[in-house]
């Protein structure tokens, strides 16, 4: 899990996720 999605879900991190998704 994203350090920064534990403060607040940026933009940058929800790109990261959906990266590791697909």
């Amino acid at each position: 899990m994203p350090i920064g999605s534990k403060e607040r879900p940026t933009f940058f991190e929800i790109f990261k996720t959906r990266c590791n998704k697909a």
